[in-house]
C-alpha cells in the first residue's frame, strides 16, 4: 500500500487518468469490455475503480503480496468482480489465464531489479497481441554518488547495463533512462522468442515526482498482421504520448488552492494565442496547469 495518501499524490493521480485514456483507444484493436485488468489494488483499489468505471472493464485481478491482510484487501475490494489473490506477482502471474486480452499494469514502488525483470519477462512471453502492459517503477538515483552505478549492477546485472552508463549519467533522470532501456531490451527479446514472435510498440514514458522521482513505461504488444489495427488506435493524438526516442513526459501539478483552480478552468480551453489571465500565476505554473487540467480532479488542489 502507498505509504502517502492518493489524495496527496496529484502527480500520480494524473498519470492513472492518462493511463485509462491510452487504455480507451484499445477500442480500435478490439472491444475494451473484452479486456481483463491486472494490477496491485493494495487497499484504495483507485486504478480498478477507473477501468470499471471509465472503460466498463469487469474481469479485474488484484495481486497483493501482502498474504497476512488478505481478508482486509479482499473487503476493499469496490466490485465483486475482482479477484484478490495472494502472493508475490512472480508466482501470481505464472497461474493467471493469458488466453483473453489484457491490460497490466505492473505499479511497483521499487527500482528495477531481478524480480521485475522475471515479471515483464514472463508476461511477454504470454500476453496476446492488443494487450497493453505498463510498469511502474521508483527512478531515484542512488544518494551516494560513487555508489550509483555499483547499486544498478546489484539490481540487474553488469550483462544489462549499457556501457556509457557511469555514476554521473545515473543523477537527475539518468536512472530513468537507464531503466528504461534496459526493460526495452528485455520485452523485446522476450517477445522476439515466442512461438509465433511479437512487437513492442512503446506508448508511454512518463516522469513524475510527489516524492520520490518515479516513471511509467508502458506500450502495446503486437502481433503479425495487427499493426494496421495498432495505428487505427491514433495514440499520436495524445499529446503526452512518447515513442521511442521521443523525450519522456514530465507531470508537474501547479500547487493550486480551489478558488485559484476554479477561476483557471473558467478560462479553459484556451482560443489559440491566447494567454491564462491572472496575474498571480507563474508562466511555469500557467504552462503546466495547461498541459493538465483535463486529467486533474477536485482532489489535486491544495486549500
Amino acid at each position: 500500500m502507498p505509504a502517502i495518501d492518493y489524495q496527496l499524490r496529484p502527480s500520480k493521480a494524473v498519470q492513472r487518468h492518462m493511463i485509462v485514456d491510452v487504455c480507451r483507444r484499445l477500442s480500435a484493436m478490439a472491444r475494451i469490455a473484452e479486456y481483463q485488468y491486472i494490477g496491485f489494488g493494495a487497499l484504495e483499489f483507485v486504478d480498478f475503480h477507473l477501468m470499471h468505471r471509465a472503460l466498463n472493464i469487469n474481469e479485474m485481478v488484484s495481486i497483493e503480496g501482502d498474504v497476512s491482510s488478505i481478508e482486509r484487501h479482499t473487503f476493499n475490494r469496490p466490485f465483486k468482480t475482482v479477484r484478490v489473490l495472494p502472493g508475490r506477482a512472480s508466482d501470481v502471474l505464472a497461474e493467471l489465464n493469458w488466453e483473453r486480452l489484457s491490460i497490466v499494469w505492473l505499479d511497483y514502488t521499487q527500482r528495477l531489479d531481478e524480480e521485475v525483470i522475471h515479471d515483464v519477462s514472463l508476461l511477454c512471453g504470454r500476453l496476446q497481441p492488443g494487450s497493453a502492459l505498463f510498469i511502474t517503477l521508483n527512478a531515484h538515483p542512488e544518494g551516494k554518488i560513487d555508489q550509483r552505478r555499483e547499486s544498478l549492477v546489484k539490481f540487474v546485472g553488469e550483462e544489462r547495463i549499457p556501457a556509457n552508463v557511469t555514476d554521473d549519467s545515473l543523477a537527475i533522470w539518468g536512472l530513468a533512462a537507464t531503466q528504461r532501456t534496459i526493460l526495452s531490451d528485455i520485452i523485446t527479446t522476450a517477445l522476439r522468442d515466442r512461438e509465433i514472435s511479437a512487437q513492442w510498440r512503446q506508448v508511454v514514458d512518463i516522469h513524475y515526482a510527489d516524492g520520490a522521482k518515479m516513471q511509467t513505461f508502458g506500450g502495446v504488444v503486437v502481433g503479425p498482421g495487427s499493426s494496421v489495427a495498432f495505428d487505427s488506435c491514433r495514440f499520436k493524438e495524445l499529446d503526452f504520448v512518447s515513442f521511442p526516442g521521443d523525450e519522456p513526459y514530465n507531470i508537474r501539478v501547479p500547487v493550486l488552492t480551489a478558488k485559484e483552480r476554479r477561476a483557471l478552468e473558467e478560462q479553459v480551453p484556451l482560443p489559440l494565442g491566447d494567454e491564462l489571465k491572472v496575474p498571480w500565476l507563474s508562466a511555469r505554473d500557467a504552462q503546466d496547469f495547461l498541459r493538465l487540467y483535463r486529467y486533474m480532479r477536485a482532489e489535486h488542489v491544495n486549500g
